[in-house]
């Protein structure tokens, strides 16, 4: 091991390279067994460099040391950028939930090329609840009507539809997850462009999803839902 560190020095921060380089290719093509090998497999390489290093250093090869030194920083961190970038674009572990053939199921309003939502009439088949979504997979809106609700918070949990899995939902950039309102009576708008994301899938990847509307009240920290409605969406982690 000793003898081919010192000779073939210069080995270890190109292959390191090439398993890099590789795992990006990977990680934007599929997710599983061959990520998983090829991650163990660049992080046995990075040991492999480092040993190679104490050899060098052993044998008093300080140019080589340092060559493979520079060159394993310089790999390791141009390929940190890309690599970010591929773990976000590529598919997740979520896996592929096609929506059955005669499943009933609304679509989040759409932007027209304005940036402008159409507008939509209240109107409800239960007269104390209203819920409408917009947006895309980047990131999903709602407003909400009610009446006759207790101080305390509004929030939402999902579930993708055919095998009932939570979906993991967190709040939209630079919004909160919890909607607080005051107690209610009339029917009126609660919660206007509450913005959420939900993480399970990948863009242009849909599926269906029930979408929940919950409260939480603020004296008792009871908690119910308020109304439901399936969707069409689309997931996106990042």
């Amino acid at each position: 091991m000793e003898r081919f560190s010192v000779k073939y020095w210069w080995g270890f921060p190109l292959l390191l390279l090439g398993l890099l380089i590789a795992l990006f290719f990977v990680t934007l093509s599929t997710y599983g067994f061959w990520e998983i090998l090829l991650v163990l497999a660049v992080l046995a390489m990075v040991v492999l460099t480092i040993v190679s290093w104490a050899f060098l250093l052993a044998n008093k090869k300080w140019w080589q040391f340092a060559v493979s030194l520079i060159a394993t920083i310089f790999i390791v961190v141009v390929s940190l950028l890309p690599l970010g970038m591929a773990a976000q674009m590529g598919p997740d572990s979520f896996g592929k939930h096609p929506i059955p053939e005669g499943l009933e199921y609304n679509e989040p309003l759409q932007e027209d090329f304005d940036g402008n939502y159409p507008v939509v009439e209240v109107d409800s088949l239960d007269s104390s609840t209203w819920f409408q979504l917009r947006g895309t997979w980047i990131e999903y809106s709602y407003d909400f009507y009610c009446s006759n609700l207790p101080k305390g918070d509004i929030f939402i949990r999902a579930y993708e539809v055919t095998e009932n899995i939570p979906l993991t939902v967190r709040p939209g950039i630079g919004d909160d997850f919890y909607a607080k309102i005051d107690s209610v009576k009339t029917f009126t708008k609660i919660v206007d462009n509450k913005s959420f994301v939900i993480e399970e899938g990948d863009p242009g990847d849909s599926y269906a999803a029930r979408i929940e509307v919950w409260h939480s009240d603020a004296k008792t920290g009871k908690e119910r839902k308020l109304v439901e409605k399936v969707y069409k969406v689309e997931g996106w982690s990042w």
